[in-house]
């Protein structure tokens, strides 16, 4: 798993987000898109792509794609 590719899953996970318009600093859960359902996708999405059961609480404490990448790397 690498940055990029975590950041396409990302994208692809919530709805509506234009392809290449996440980095490693953006701030996430500011992006108009971002809901429940959002959250809901996310977290689906890192148990199915990465095999990887994210709590709630961890994913809540993350604010930036990169912070997610590196709690998602830490459990692989």
């Amino acid at each position: 798993m690498d940055i990029p590719s975590f950041t396409e899953n990302l994208e692809n996970a919530i709805n509506n987000v234009e392809p290449g318009t996440l980095a490693a600093e953006t701030r996430f859960k500011e992006l108009p898109q971002w809901d429940s359902m959002a959250f809901l996708c996310v977290l689906a999405m890192i148990d199915g792509d990465y095999g990887v059961e994210l709590p709630e609480a961890e994913l809540r404490a993350c604010t930036t794609v990169q912070e997610l990448y590196d709690a998602v790397s830490a459990k692989l």
